[in-house]
């Protein structure tokens, strides 16, 4: 009883058509406005290793085909990775365009890609490059 006394004496106020009037204006005046980005996932492969060599200052080209250094492997991850997210290359595309590599070696490539960005500041602030010249 004490609670209805309560919000009988509020009503008698107008606060409460204070409080209904402000809740009315939030659900009418705000916008959402989603800061999602998307990115368009259909680039050129060769533009893409192209543009990232300079941000990186080196010819991945050269090394995408070869096998055998630590940087080469870097190398041919990262751009196994933009190629999957930046051109939506699947697996058996990757495999066509590098040549000799089964899915299975393209999916190890695409995972350490992945982790190279998370823990290399220089791949990551290229693919940040990449993705912010659209």
């Amino acid at each position: 009883e004490k609670y209805r006394a309560f919000t009988e004496s509020m009503r008698e106020t107008g606060i409460m058509k204070e409080v209904d009037d402000s809740i009315i204006k939030a659900y009418t005046e705000n916008v959402y406005n989603s800061e999602k980005s998307y990115i368009v996932r259909n680039r050129a492969p060769e533009e893409i290793i192209q543009k990232a060599g300079q941000f990186l200052g080196e010819r991945l080209e050269e090394g995408l085909r070869r096998k055998h250094s630590r940087e080469t492997s870097r190398n041919r991850a990262f751009i196994t990775y933009i190629m999957r997210t930046l051109c939506g290359y699947t697996y058996k595309n990757i495999c066509k365009y590098i040549g000799n590599i089964s899915a299975g070696g393209v999916s190890r490539l695409s995972n350490d890609g992945f982790k190279l960005l998370k823990e290399n500041m220089r791949y990551c602030n290229a693919f940040n490059s990449l993705i912010q010249t659209g």
